[in-house]
């Protein structure tokens, strides 16, 4: 009986303990996040691709390192979700952004025209 009681109570800390890392995020983490996503992904060559802009939703989770891993990316394209995942995927932030999950709302446009 012991056994079990302790077992609930380390997984309700645990799950108390995530509650509460996801409160000490505020909204400058995620604008920092941002800005760190604008800069690496700045204009793509889709001309290739017959696609001119894509919007979705990003999901990333940012690591203890301050590395972005991204989750997911909720698009149709599967050339933008490929092209998004190289260009982000552990990529190291210069800020520091508390750890955790966020999502991002996406918008890709074609930036392979531009010189």
């Amino acid at each position: 009986m012991k056994s079990h009681f302790l077992k609930l109570s380390l997984a309700l800390l645990l799950v108390s303990g995530s509650i509460v890392a996801d409160a000490a995020r505020g909204p400058e983490d995620g604008m920092i996040l941002r800005e760190h996503i604008i800069d690496l992904l700045e204009n793509p060559d889709l001309r290739n691709t017959g696609i001119d802009a894509v919007t979705g939703t990003l999901h990333i989770h940012v690591n203890t390192k301050s590395e972005m891993v991204v989750i997911e990316v909720d698009t149709d394209s599967k050339f933008v979700d490929e092209y998004v995942k190289s260009k982000l995927n552990y990529q190291k932030l210069a800020d520091k952004v508390s750890a955790g999950r966020y999502v991002v709302k996406l918008t890709v446009r074609d930036g392979g025209a531009q010189s």
